[in-house]
């Protein structure tokens, strides 16, 4: 049962923020004490206490309700920059960091050494090297060129913009190297295939952790010496689920289903890559039946299946020549809506021509007529589609609809008549269609606002808040 966080009597200090913010779970717990906050005493202070936790809060929706708080403030002080620098870093959208951190320059504030580390891994993660090289002269301006954690960074944003020139000089002249410096040369030096020199730093460890290692056996799987990879796995003083898929990956890269299906049973406990990498192996050496199986024991622990599972699953089916159980999987994609990428949708069309079904491999291929512009082909292979005794579900009957009436107002062809639709369409596939209409020409956003109101909703209940 949800609690409203208790009101507040006297100025919060921040300890007491700290403790009224921990037992926020929900999104509406948090507003409750925004609220509060600003009712009884309005503090920027508090509220910036506030918005701090709440960017570093587990929870995603707490992210963009701290992004909210942060515009609201006037002056938002350097620790609130940091907390959102650092949270945007670590998120789907590193990108979002750097323009902060411009914002945070040009309000006369100075970054520090809490700053400048994720500035770098936001540069990192978003593939904006050059971004980076200015971020480091602006370390070096500021005095922060010896931190330890910063050239770490540093060396890692090098090394991944393949400057391993850079980041080789920038590890020699560090003399505090820790083990984050170490490891971000390894891994450098990994992603280039030059495992020799990644051996060679490695060795030269004092104190190595749990990535070191892991860096390495990967790295040894990746370019297939898999015997090094196995000696560096059993000398490892302590393995996480990380160690084993990585092992698990180099057995399956070299087609060795024994000692692949070995260490997958050895597995403490297996995460979907696990299940997904063994799977793997089974489809690429030839054993359909195992891959069914082991499918069935991946459903019976909960494990949700993803687009690799998938492809694995209709190369065994194209395998045996299961079509039933093809057309069963494409079903389960549907309602599943699991992505259908270039990979999956191969898969789709290798099991239909295998099975000997090529006006299903035509009616799949050709499924994206509508959207392209080509309507009489369209509605002739929808014609051809229930001739072939395969029924639209309601999302493909929505889809087709939609793309068809995009088609229309694509080649200014939709009219003021109006058009029943035998399924009832809710709001949200045609709010999908808006962004499409927008790198339109404007006038068709005329066109599509007349196309919104004269489409009948036969059902739906509300619109989105």
């Amino acid at each position: 049962m949800s609690r409203t966080p208790k009101p507040l009597t006297n100025p919060p200090s921040n300890p007491q923020i700290i403790s009224l913010f921990n037992p926020c779970k929900t999104l509406r717990h948090l507003k409750q004490l925004h609220a509060q906050i600003i009712t009884h005493h309005n503090s920027p202070f508090q509220l910036s206490a506030l918005a701090s936790l709440s960017a570093l809060s587990p929870f995603p929706t707490f992210l963009a309700y701290a992004k909210t708080m942060f515009h609201h403030l006037q002056n938002p002080p350097p620790s609130l920059y940091n907390s959102l620098i650092r949270a945007l870093s670590s998120s789907k959208t590193p990108l979002e960091a750097l323009p902060l951190y411009h914002t945070m320059l040009q309000s006369g504030l100075k970054p520090d050494h809490m700053t400048y580390p994720f500035v770098i891994k936001a540069c990192n993660e978003s593939s904006m090297t050059w971004f980076g090289l200015l971020v480091h002269t602006h370390v070096v301006k500021s005095g922060f060129e010896c931190d330890s954690y910063i050239v770490s960074s540093l060396i890692h944003l090098y090394a991944n913009g393949k400057d391993l020139g850079a980041a080789k000089q920038l590890f020699n002249l560090c003399s505090d190297r820790d083990v984050v410096s170490w490891n971000a040369m390894i891994d450098g030096y990994v992603k280039r295939g030059e495992m020799g020199h990644a051996r060679m730093v490695f060795d030269g460890m004092v104190c190595r952790d749990v990535i070191s290692w892991n860096t390495m056996i990967n790295g040894y799987a990746i370019v297939g010496k898999i015997d090094e990879a196995k000696r560096l796995f059993d000398e490892m003083p302590e393995r996480n689920l990380v160690s084993w898929n990585s092992m698990l990956a180099g057995f399956v890269k070299c087609g060795n289903v024994e000692d692949a299906f070995g260490l997958f049973s050895e597995m403490p406990c297996r995460d979907l890559v696990s299940w997904n990498s063994m799977l793997a192996c089974y489809a690429q050496c030839g054993k359909p039946n195992e891959v069914l199986t082991l499918f069935d024991q991946m459903r019976a622990v909960g494990v949700k299946p993803t687009e690799a599972t998938v492809v694995s699953l209709l190369s065994a089916c194209a395998h045996l020549g299961a079509l039933d159980k093809g057309l069963h999987l494409h079903t389960y994609i549907n309602d599943n809506r699991i992505e259908v990428n270039s990979i999956v949708g191969t898969a789709l069309v290798d099991i239909f021509a295998k099975c000997g079904k090529f006006s299903l491999v035509d009616i799949f291929a050709k499924s994206g007529m509508a959207i392209h512009g080509h309507v009489k082909e369209a509605q002739q292979l929808f014609k051809e589609m229930k001739e072939a005794g395969i029924e639209p579900n309601e999302q493909y009957s929505r889809e087709s609809q939609l793309k068809y009436h995009y088609t229309c107002l694509s080649s200014k062809r939709l009219t003021s008549k109006k058009t029943p639709l035998k399924i009832g369409l809710g709001i949200s596939p045609y709010c999908s269609l808006s962004p499409i209409l927008f790198t339109f020409q404007t006038y068709l956003l005329k066109e599509y606002l007349h196309f919104i109101t004269i489409v009948h909703f036969q059902s739906f209940k509300k619109w989105p808040a």
